[in-house]
């Protein structure tokens, strides 16, 4: 199966390059991802607060991740 993204340029410029850009995008979301994780397993001198916060951002990042088709790469 093949597929082709089509852009009319200069008027599609935007989409071209968020399409352009998903693989970095995708990257610097799991990056991202992995860091949270990382802080919230090994670093304990967050406060409470800040580790209630992180964890809220870190289910948040992975709810939002689970929603996307291509999900099971998260």
């Amino acid at each position: 199966m093949k597929a082709k993204l089509i852009f009319n340029l200069p008027e599609d410029n935007y989409e071209y390059s968020l399409a352009n850009s998903a693989n970095e995008m995708y990257t610097i979301l799991h990056d991202l991802q992995q860091k949270l994780k990382y802080e919230l397993k090994h670093n304990d001198n967050l406060s409470s607060d800040v580790d209630e916060y992180l964890e809220k951002m870190y289910h948040e990042l992975n709810l939002e991740l689970s929603e996307l088709p291509c999900s099971n790469q998260f």
